[in-house]
């Protein structure tokens, strides 16, 4: 028998080149509602195409983590700074900005279930969504101009990947926690 997430999974990837992603002008996640979470200083993943590893170093940013892409050298070429925010187990609604906060880059949801990956979905935008007041949709993309919206749309869709249900999201990446002396 096939568990729910494999079989999630499967049909994530099927419908990968429809997928969309919730975005928002200004960030939406209230300073009181972003949760302290613990993670690893590193993590891999191989990028489609890719024959090795990408590799993210990852710092602490006070209740945030900072994640920075590293090119060949091991040296930073990009950064993130995310914002989580507890939504139901171990899955968080996490706010992607770039590294100094300035602009916000999407919204994904966390599964941190595992202490040693990060499982990425991205979540695009449906007609339940568009229904959804302070919801603007542009074909698979939703923009979201209210927190409470935008947490609402999260714990459906938080609910229906945990249940093994493709249309909380796509799977984006998984993120193995690095093994050396970078790790926690």
């Amino acid at each position: 028998m096939m568990r729910p997430v494999v079989k999630m999974a499967l049909a994530a990837s099927a419908t990968l080149l429809l997928s969309g992603c919730w975005q928002s002008n200004t960030p939406l996640i209230p300073e009181a509602e972003v949760d302290k979470v613990k993670l690893a200083k590193a993590y891999e993943t191989v990028e489609v195409g890719a024959t090795k590893p990408m590799r993210y170093r990852m710092e602490k940013d006070g209740k945030r983590w900072k994640a920075f892409k590293q090119n060949a050298d091991g040296k930073p070429e990009t950064g993130y700074r995310l914002s989580f925010d507890k939504l139901v187990g171990k899955f968080y609604l996490v706010q992607m900005m770039d590294a100094v906060g300035q602009k916000v880059e999407a919204y994904r949801i966390f599964d941190l279930s595992s202490k040693r990956e990060m499982i990425v979905w991205e979540p695009a935008c449906n007609d339940e969504d568009d229904a959804e007041a302070y919801v603007y949709r542009n074909g698979s993309t939703c923009r979201f101009d209210d927190y409470r919206a935008l947490k609402k749309r999260a714990l459906v869709r938080a609910a229906q990947i945990s249940n093994g249900n493709s249309a909380g999201g796509t799977l984006d990446k998984t993120y193995k926690a690095a093994k050396n002396k970078d790790s926690v």
